[in-house]
């Protein structure tokens, strides 16, 4: 009976997944919609982003691991290794590392995030989404020609609103989760998940899951 039980709120939650991946996205004009909104500056935020509604691709029964989770960063350094040059967002590896945080900055028409750069100090930089439908990252220091704008999205399902705020681009607001496995971030030197935005040239693969990225105002 227990087994039973188990296996319909299983399929249950399959589908409330199902559902959300199903629902049509309105990305949220501006920044004055958004949590923790400055008039005076033109900014709202800041916020830390969390994995939301993680399902296993392969297996959509299982359990996703990393759920709530927030944001982390690996970085690339200059040629001469004097400084950060650049970097892409990451999914932390416990759910008690430090948290990246982003913001809408108004006056740019840019979401951006306080991330380390030059010697290592943190500092706001716009993040846009990587044009390589292979990698499809949130990145800083790419350059807009190299990137799409990240965006807040709104979800509706039958027509009424879903609960939450959630981070997308080019109409597409489900994420791809993966181990770094044995590799280590370049910045702090843990594991971490890489976070690519899914796309119907590259669907999730095996060993990705997948998941929404919701935003929370702090």
């Amino acid at each position: 009976m227990v087994r039973a039980l188990l296996a319909v709120a299983l399929c249950l939650l399959a589908g409330v997944h199902a559902q959300s991946r199903a629902a049509s996205v309105v990305p949220v004009e501006g920044c004055a919609a958004l949590p923790n909104y400055n008039n005076a500056t033109n900014i709202a935020g800041p916020w830390t982003i969390r994995v939301d509604g993680c399902t296993n691709a392969t297996a959509t029964q299982e359990s996703c691991s990393i759920e709530g989770f927030g944001a982390s960063c690996d970085v690339t350094r200059s040629a001469d290794e004097k400084g950060i040059e650049k970097g892409s967002l990451t999914i932390v590896n416990h759910p008690l590392d430090t948290n990246i945080v982003l913001r809408c900055n108004g006056a740019l028409n840019t979401l951006e995030a306080r991330v380390p750069s030059g010697a290592g100090a943190l500092d706001w930089h716009a993040i846009g989404l990587d044009k390589d439908p292979g990698t499809s990252q949130m990145e800083w220091g790419f350059g807009a020609k190299n990137t799409h704008l990240v965006r807040v999205y709104r979800q509706y399902l039958r027509g009424r609103p879903v609960d939450g705020l959630f981070l997308g681009s080019e109409g597409r607001t489900t994420w791809a989760v993966r181990s770094s496995g044995s590799g280590l971030s370049s910045l702090d030197h843990k594991p971490f998940w890489f976070l690519r935005l899914l796309n119907p040239e590259m669907p999730a693969w095996g060993d990705e899951l997948e998941t929404m990225i919701r935003i929370n105002g702090i």
